[in-house]
């Protein structure tokens, strides 16, 4: 079962089943209902941000790997490219099958992933990586939703920001527990450039602002006090992730449950 956790993670399977899951959350909230095409353009886009990002960090070092994600994918690179072009043709084909509205508002997401992979390429250091990368995820589960509504609200632009918000402090929690694998691979991460201190305090307001908007919101708007309370549960995972690093540090039980959060909203269909 072990071995089957890990092969799902290493190919970015459960972020991008994630990723949908999360768009579901925000079609829920902002009263659309998502088309097949658009669940298959979300899945194959956010799988390819992660591969190719995961096979950049693989090639950045011709030194043995010690993180099991970039060993993967540098053991497989082969297989993984091939799989990206499948992925890539597929995801044109299916482009054609989008509402036009769907493939505009999609252009946003496409600069964005330009932007990010540029940024990559120029900045030596790469400081900024996490919040370009939640910035884009938090496009990518947003914009096919966005593009079908009418209109948006104030408390449902919130909740976005809080998907943001909680998508930053995941990548903030997981770069603390692989601070050793990273240095030891000579990967740039938030954590090796601030350091564990900084970051943890920095993760600690985002969650904080997460809270304070998530109480103002069930105060205010009662019809969404059940999807707030999805997010708090979430807020409440990174905040133990935070708190009992060396208890989940063990057999990568901390990405089960950094990534496994965005599965929470899950809950509402119960």
């Amino acid at each position: 079962m072990g071995r089957v956790i890990h092969f799902v993670q290493n190919l970015s399977l459960d972020i991008t089943a994630g990723a949908v899951v999360m768009s579901f959350f925000v079609a829920h909230l902002l009263g659309v209902a998502l088309t097949v095409s658009m669940v298959i353009g979300l899945a194959i886009a956010i799988w390819l941000i992660y591969t190719l990002d995961h096979l950049k960090d693989a090639m950045h070092s011709q030194l043995p790997v010690l993180n099991p994600r970039h060993a993967f994918h540098r053991k497989y690179k082969k297989e993984l490219i091939i799989g990206v072009l499948v992925a890539f043709g597929l995801g044109l084909w299916n482009l054609f099958r989008l509402p036009q509205r769907t493939i505009l508002f999609g252009s946003v997401l496409v600069i964005l992933v330009a932007l990010y992979f540029a940024y990559l390429h120029f900045s030596k250091h790469s400081l900024r990586k996490e919040y370009l990368a939640a910035l884009i995820y938090t496009a990518g589960v947003s914009l096919a939703p966005l593009s079908l509504a009418e209109q948006v609200n104030r408390h449902e632009m919130l909740v976005i920001l809080q998907i943001f918000l909680l998508a930053l402090v995941n990548l903030m929690v997981i770069p603390l527990y692989e601070f050793s694998l990273d240095l030891s691979d000579g990967q740039f991460s938030i954590v090796t450039q601030r350091g564990k201190r900084a970051v943890r305090q920095s993760a600690i307001v985002l969650l904080v602002l997460v809270l304070l908007i998530a109480f103002w919101m069930m105060a205010n708007w009662p019809a969404i006090f059940y999807e707030e309370l999805v997010l708090l549960a979430m807020t409440l995972v990174l905040v133990i992730l935070l708190a009992f690093q060396r208890l989940f540090g063990r057999y990568q039980l901390y990405r089960v449950l950094a990534d496994g959060i965005f599965f929470l909203p899950l809950i509402l269909w119960l």
